[in-house]
């Protein structure tokens, strides 16, 4: 009379623990068995063939796994662990701001949290200089430029999300216009252009006391130097007329005219 062993079914981890989605790998600790076959039931609703099983689990909740093994004369053994697979949900981060373009002048910024399943806050202000653990923090940026503000959400099981907003803080709006300037080729003073900041477009119109366009620009690294439209012909010593015109960076609109004094 041949008595068959009984296989033996094992396996670890027990249990896996984590953040949806939960990759889970089961390792099968039977002793040698190479005719034997494997099953693996997942508890919800999927299984596999494979001596050690994997599965993605998605959903959170608590699975019980069911490792069955089956040797070549049909005896088998089985395993079923209640909770084997503990998979916890993640939070959903999100949050708003109280404006999405500041002046520097008034960089001041609120933060409003929209998360989900969130118990702590991890901010970011994109600047390299501020980050905060408040729930509904309030900001001002030192300088200006485009940051990148990031929010990781964290729930009480540890498990994060993240979100971005942008945030711009752009250059007060500024122009100082010089009263003269002398074109003689000294590399000082030689041309004329209004000195701006927050700026987005400009044009500029030079006029002669009878009304007659001597120079037109909207390059700023174009600059008037004192000729007759752009020809070689400076013109002579008098009191010219100049409309700037300009749009700052807030879609703004603004016209400036007055008086400059070309000295040779």
């Amino acid at each position: 009379m041949v008595v068959i062993p009984t296989p033996v079914a094992n396996f670890l981890p027990n249990p896996i623990v984590g953040c949806a989605p939960l990759d889970a790998h089961f390792f099968d600790l039977a002793f040698a068995c190479p005719s034997c076959t494997y099953s693996w039931e997942f508890g919800d609703g999927t299984n596999s063939s494979e001596k050690n099983g994997s599965h993605l689990f998605e959903t959170p909740g608590e699975y019980s796994v069911t490792h069955t093994v089956t040797n070549s004369f049909g005896c088998y053994a089985q395993l079923q662990i209640p909770a084997a697979v503990r998979v916890y949900p993640v939070p959903e981060s999100a949050f708003s701001t109280s404006s999405e373009i500041v002046s520097e002048e008034n960089p001041l910024i609120s933060f409003m949290d929209h998360s989900a399943l969130t118990s702590q806050w991890s901010w970011d202000f994109g600047d390299n200089r501020g980050n905060s653990i408040l729930e509904n923090p309030v900001y001002s940026y030192s300088d200006t430029g485009t940051f990148v503000v990031r929010l990781i959400s964290i729930n009480e099981y540890g498990c994060k999300d993240t979100s971005y907003n942008k945030i711009q803080v752009r250059p007060e709006y500024g122009i100082f216009i010089p009263n003269a300037f002398t074109p003689n080729n000294d590399g000082v003073n030689d041309t004329f252009m209004p000195l701006m900041s927050g700026t987005s477009s400009f044009e500029m119109l030079i006029y002669d006391r009878w009304g007659i366009k001597i120079f037109e620009t909207t390059e700023l690294q174009k600059p008037w130097n004192g000729r007759f439209q752009n020809s070689e012909n400076i013109c002579q010593n008098d009191v010219y007329i100049y409309k700037v015109m300009i749009k700052d960076l807030s879609g703004q609109n603004h016209s400036v005219i007055g008086h400059v004094s070309l000295l040779k």
